[in-house]
């Protein structure tokens, strides 16, 4: 893929948004053995999170993957003072859980 092609895929579609400053820390937890509840925790990973990382290089994003297949997957969103929100994905799709991240993050601004 050359160079063009990856900035542009980087810097167009869902999740290629500026997010609230008051956001700190968007951390995602779900399980890599679980088929169904975490595909779209899986997919979010990889299509809309290196967006998100792109056009917020002062939020800290944080990964976890888990051996646990019972694990449900969580999105988390912290905040400059301190709070958190919490949000738990499972059967989700990855757009629903990218829009619902830039709702929250939006919300916040206002």
């Amino acid at each position: 893929m050359s160079k063009t092609a990856l900035l542009e895929r980087l810097t167009t579609g869902l999740g290629a948004t500026k997010i609230n400053p008051s956001v700190r820390k968007v951390s995602l937890v779900y399980s890599f053995k679980g088929k169904h509840n975490c595909m779209g925790a899986k997919h979010f990973r990889r299509r809309n999170l290196p967006r998100l990382r792109y056009a917020n290089p002062s939020v800290e994003f944080i990964v976890t993957k888990s051996q646990v297949e019972t694990i449900v997957p969580t999105l988390t969103i912290e905040f400059a003072d301190e709070t958190k929100k919490v949000f738990e994905v499972p059967r989700m799709r990855s757009e629903a859980i990218c829009r619902q991240l830039l709702e929250v993050a939006a919300a916040e601004s206002m």
